[in-house]
């Protein structure tokens, strides 16, 4: 092997690409195709639980509703109802404010236990606050 022998065949001129940087167009790998859609799932959120439906207040579980004191402490006390229920995102004030109205207002309706019932709801911590008494709880 002189030299002139394999390795001098291997040698390119300057400025020319070597071989292994030319690649024949056979041996280019093949474009990757993406993943198909229906391979991959979503995780899915867990579903929400049902919120318990109150019946809305009417004539057929009031009859007295057609009462104007009835009808007002009925719409207050919805009012209370989600107040109470959204206080810890907002304020529990506004309900409670409602159902006191209701013990001020409307005290010789049912509305008014139901009004002391969702005074107990607050937690203790808003009721010393907002200075929800014993009596006005009913306890």
């Amino acid at each position: 092997s002189g030299p002139g022998g394999s390795i001098a065949s291997a040698k390119t001129a300057p400025g020319q690409p070597t071989p292994a940087a030319v690649s024949p167009a056979s041996s280019a790998p093949a474009p990757v195709s993406p993943p198909q859609a229906s391979s991959r799932v979503a995780p899915q959120p867990a579903p929400a639980p049902a919120p318990v439906a109150q019946a809305p207040i009417t004539a057929e579980n009031d009859p007295d509703i057609l009462n104007p004191d009835h009808y007002q402490a009925a719409r207050l006390l919805e009012g209370a109802k989600q107040f109470i229920k959204l206080g810890r995102y907002t304020t529990y004030k506004r309900g409670i404010d409602m159902c006191r109205e209701i013990l001020r207002d409307y005290a010789h309706t049912p509305y008014a236990d139901q009004a002391r019932k969702q005074l107990q709801l607050v937690p203790e911590r808003y009721r010393a606050i907002y200075k929800v008494t014993n009596e006005e709880m009913g306890l």
